[in-house]
This record gives C-alpha cells, sequence and structure tokens, in this order.
C-alpha cells in the first residue's frame, strides 16, 4: 500500500524513505507534480490497536462515525460494498505480509493504519487507490462528499525478545498484532443495527422508533437478560466505546428488580436517544453497553 522512493539497509536495519501519503496518492490521480492535492488537504489519523498507545484513535473513530461510513448496513449503496470490499481484500493481504516476512519468531509489529480523510465536495474515481466514499458521496449533490483513504507505515519493527517483554509488560500490546489491526480495521466499517435474530442470540431484544419533536433524533429500547458467569466482552467494545460514549445518551430501569427487589436482577431496560446517523453505527454497542451495566450491578451484589 506504499511505494517507496528510496529503501537500504544500515546498521543492520531496514530503512524506507516515503513521500506524505497525500501527495504521492495525489500524483498517481493526477499524473503531474502540479496537482498533488486532487482531493483537496487531507487530515491525517495515525491509528494503532488497543493496547498500542495512539494518540489520534479516539479521534478517528469518532470521526468515522461521524461521516457514517457503515458498507455493512443495509441502507449501503452496491458501489460502497465493492470499495469496502476492494480496500479490505488489500489491507488483508499486505497485514497477512507483514505477520509472515519477520517469520513465526519475530512477525513485524507496532506498524499503524494511517488514515486520510477529504473533503472534495464532488464526486472522486477511488478505484485503485485504497480508498472508500462516505454516503454523501452518493447524494444528488455530493457537496459534502468525504472520501477516507488508507496506507500502512513503520512496518519494519520485529517482533523480538525485548519487545516481547515490553509487550508483556504493557498488557500484551505486541502479541496477535495483525489479528489486533485486523480487528481495528474492520470493528469501524461492519457496523449495522442489529437484526432481531442477532439481538436475541445475544441474550435480548433491541427496538427503534422516532421520538416526537426532535426530527433527526430516534429511541433506542434495549431488553437484554442476565447471563449467569457473565457474558464475553465482543472484540469491537474498546473501539465502540470510543465512537458512541459522544453520541449515545440513555437512561437505565432494572427491569424485573424495579418492584420486586430480589438478589439479582435477571433483566435490564436500558432507553437510549441517539442521532438517526449514529444508530448503525452503534446498535450493537448500545445492548451491549446495556448487558454489561447488568452484569456489573450483579457482580456488585455477588460481593455483598
Amino acid at each position: 500500500m506504499n511505494i517507496p522512493v528510496l529503501a537500504f539497509v544500515h546498521d543492520d536495519r531496514y530503512w524506507v524513505i516515503m513521500p506524505a501519503s497525500a501527495q504521492l496518492r495525489g500524483l498517481a490521480i493526477s499524473r503531474s507534480v502540479e496537482g498533488l492535492q486532487p482531493l483537496g488537504a487531507a487530515k491525517y489519523y495515525d491509528v494503532k490497536p488497543v493496547w498500542a498507545k495512539s494518540k489520534a484513535r479516539p479521534d478517528f473513530v469518532q470521526r468515522l462515525a461521524e461521516l457514517g461510513m457503515n458498507p455493512m448496513a443495509p441502507a449501503a449503496s452496491t458501489e460502497m460494498r465493492a470499495q469496502w470490499a476492494a480496500l479490505q481484500a488489500t489491507v488483508d493481504g499486505d497485514r497477512d505480509f507483514l505477520s509472515r516476512e519477520g517469520s513465526d519468531d519475530a512477525p513485524l509489529i507496532d506498524y499503524s493504519l494511517l488514515f486520510e480523510v477529504y473533503a472534495p465536495g464532488r464526486r472522486v474515481d477511488v478505484r485503485g487507490r485504497n480508498c472508500i466514499e462516505a454516503p454523501s458521496c452518493f447524494d444528488e449533490d455530493p457537496a459534502t462528499c468525504h472520501v477516507l483513504c488508507l496506507s500502512i507505515i513503520d512496518f519494519f519493527t520485529k517482533f523480538s525478545f525485548k519487545r516481547r517483554l515490553e509487550s508483556w509488560w504493557k498488557r500484551f500490546k505486541f502479541h496477535n498484532y495483525a489479528q489486533k489491526t485486523k480487528d481495528l480495521f474492520e470493528c469501524q466499517f461492519s457496523q449495522r443495527f442489529p437484526s432481531p435474530e442477532t439481538s436475541s442470540a445475544n441474550g435480548g431484544n433491541l427496538t427503534m422508533g422516532p421520538i416526537n419533536g426532535l426530527p433527526g433524533a430516534v429511541r433506542v429500547v434495549a431488553n437484554v437478560r442476565w447471563v449467569i458467569g457473565g457474558y464475553r466482552v465482543s472484540t469491537c467494545k474498546p473501539y465502540l466505546d470510543m465512537a458512541c460514549d459522544f453520541a449515545v445518551s440513555g437512561t437505565i430501569r432494572k427491569g424485573d428488580c424495579s418492584s420486586l427487589k430480589p438478589r439479582y436482577c435477571y433483566e435490564m431496560i436500558c432507553t437510549f436517544q441517539v442521532k438517526a446517523r449514529y444508530v448503525d453505527h452503534c446498535g450493537s454497542w448500545m445492548q451491549e453497553w446495556c448487558q454489561d451495566q447488568l452484569n456489573e450491578y450483579n457482580k456488585a451484589k455477588m460481593l455483598k
């Protein structure tokens, strides 16, 4: 996903010099050094998976939720899904290469996904450029069109013995790094409002309806049941916590505990208010958030 200008070995270390990603992408699109910003200026997000340190990660996942890039949602266009499939295949191939290039004993780790967000204000040709368009690009008037492009950077750190010790000390941040990178990438683009079948399989149900007097906002009600022994936290929850905490407000009613007040609650009802554009991205998170509240409530009861 990156084209080097110069590559060499020095002091047994590999070095690659690359131009700024946006300018290189502009050169590939315009084929002229006079047009290095055909998509306009880029906003950069240098993102790593949890639990690696990544200052840009919260801002990026929130920005992606705002843009509504949900190619797996029912309303997604066929063209957006095709763009997502092409981008996913390219990232998977590069990530798999990095995970085996350093061998099983020392794969390459600590690389970043460099996301670029453009606002060209019009439809653009993103074929073969590792990009995906926001839903606004497919409107009749694409004046608010945004484009997201991706590169992989800083990918020559081996999972050496020293790095293993660091990883062990810092919550295993480098262990299974390729899979963690896959989770970071796919969790952002695989969200959709859960179907009744999916909600039931996850231990509850999720319903949605309009809010009178608040156009553009919806009410989502999650009804969950206690999973004795605890539920399994989803891989995507850390990222959705960052993306949805700021976008969703909610209240809790403790279901069968409201009047009977038994030792444990077996049901909880959570009501959320959320802007419609966040529903697909945060639907599954709302159900899991409610499940987590019920689990924590009963866990506290057990400790008394």
